[in-house]
């Protein structure tokens, strides 16, 4: 494994340790903002549907910022975001806890754009969706849910970069598909474990793809804006918007261009029988459940 992404790990580890004993992430802290926050598994379609919601009027969307499950660096933030460093330093230093400063920080990304509400798009805060739910009582999260084999495909050479404060740091990794499927499998189940909550809707990746206008409205619905057929408008080669997302999330660029079917089923000509076996074995009965149950693969 590349040792860059064995010693970020290393590091992420002992951040959510600090974390979970930091004043700065108390339970008792509550933002009135009425965001919405997509979650889920990564690789499960959160960054397609991130863009297709930042081309709404209304919304306004950024990178990941890890906010509730890593310690908060004012200086990546900066440079993801394109804020100014000086006033995020001082917005993070005067917030008393992590849900002021994502509500003061998001919500000026917001107003700074011409947007009414911010987006925030971090999969990995569906392990701590229980406290989300709790400081955000106006909020609205959308889970993203794909075949879990498909993920694994995916997580398998993820992530493609590393944002370190030298910059973009290109990465060459080659996941386990055991630890891929097993990640899928724990990320969705915390997911799930909320289904049916009145403020936290599953949107399948798959039907995203295939029917984004239904969907899209539904979603709309949800979280209650109108529809706006710009939001089903790929991003052109070129523009603002994709040139920023190179330098901020190298490894999604193409979350931002037409939406295709390609990568759906990709397990059938991705994985060995022995891996497909695997994930049956450890990721079956969630696969079932979500009725990802074929086992055929394609043709060698």
């Amino acid at each position: 494994m590349n040792l860059v992404h064995t010693i970020s790990q290393l590091r992420r580890r002992w951040n959510a340790y600090r974390l979970q004993r930091s004043h700065f992430y108390r339970g008792d802290a509550v933002s009135l903002a009425d965001a919405v926050f997509i979650i889920g598994c990564g690789r499960s379609g959160t960054t397609l549907l991130r863009a297709m919601l930042e081309r709404h009027p209304r919304l306004w969307s950024g990178p990941e910022s890890a906010a509730f499950v890593e310690a908060i660096d004012p200086w990546i933030l900066s440079w993801q975001f394109g804020t100014d460093l000086g006033k995020t330093r001082a917005l993070l230093a005067t917030s008393s806890t992590a849900v002021e400063f994502a509500d003061r920080y998001f919500g000026e990304c917001a107003r700074d754009a011409g947007k009414a509400r911010w987006v925030e798009k971090t999969p990995s805060h569906v392990k701590c969706l229980p406290y989300l739910l709790t400081s955000f009582p106006n909020a609205r999260f959308i889970q993203m849910i794909r075949d879990g084999r498909d993920v694994a495909c995916s997580l398998r050479h993820h992530p493609k970069a590393a944002i370190r404060r030298s910059g973009v740091v290109p990465l060459q990794l080659n996941n386990p598909i055991s630890k891929c499927i097993d990640r899928w499998v724990y990320d969705t189940s915390a997911g799930l474990a909320y289904q049916g909550h009145p403020r936290v809707k599953q949107v399948r990746y798959e039907q995203l793809v295939g029917d984004s206008e239904t969907v899209l409205r539904d979603v709309c619905l949800f979280i209650g804006e109108e529809f706006m057929p710009s939001m089903l408008t790929a991003a052109t080669a070129g523009s603002s918007t994709i040139s920023a997302e190179q330098e901020r999330a190298p490894s999604n660029l193409e979350s931002f261009e037409a939406v295709n079917a390609a990568s759906i089923g990709r397990w059938k000509r991705d994985l060995t029988a022995e891996e497909l076996n695997l994930c049956m074995r450890r990721g079956g009965p969630l696969l079932e459940a979500l009725g990802y149950t074929s086992t055929t693969r394609a043709a060698l």
